[in-house]
């Protein structure tokens, strides 16, 4: 005797998984937006940090002033650091860095000092073009979390972690 074979799922079973897999998202999916938002504000850092850095080296290595500054082309010094960075050698030399906006809900602002771009010397100072040394620092944010990328006197770049409002 054959007894008939059951294939498949009913439709009552296929809306009661719908239903749970989304009360699960719905409770997982906020645990996952301030870690993504920490990276962001981590990348977004990490990288203004590492062109700072490249841009010192780079004055060194070449024994000539070397400039980073916010650009919202990616070749000219725009002072709008929320459009990109560009990490500029003499003239000619086509740039040796250019970064992207930041991602969006995250932003960067500079130091009155720092604003129109930092300039390091063929001895790895910050100085603007006055000879005045350049200090301050980038804040990073987006929501509450934030990172100070902070340029000191000599040039020194390092990451600090704040809370942003």
């Amino acid at each position: 005797m054959n007894t008939p074979t059951r294939r498949g799922h009913t439709l009552a079973e296929t809306m009661l998984v719908i239903a749970l897999s989304a009360l699960g998202l719905t409770l997982a999916l906020p645990q996952w937006v301030a870690p993504l938002r920490r990276m962001r504000v981590d990348a977004t850092a990490e990288a203004l940090r590492a062109a700072l850095q490249l841009a010192r080296t780079a004055a060194l290595a070449r024994a000539a002033p070397v400039v980073v500054c916010g650009s919202a082309d990616g070749r000219n010094c725009s002072g709008d650091w929320s459009r990109g960075w560009i990490v500029l050698p003499p003239a000619p030399a086509p740039p040796l860095l250019v970064h992207a906006a930041p991602p969006p809900r995250v932003t960067l602002r500079a130091t009155r000092g720092l604003a129109e771009g930092v300039r390091f010397t063929a001895e790895g100072w910050a100085r603007q073009a006055e000879g005045m040394l350049q200090f301050g620092h980038f804040t990073v944010c987006s929501g509450v979390d934030g990172r100070d990328v902070v340029l000191a006197p000599g040039g020194r770049v390092r990451v600090l972690q704040r809370r942003c409002a």
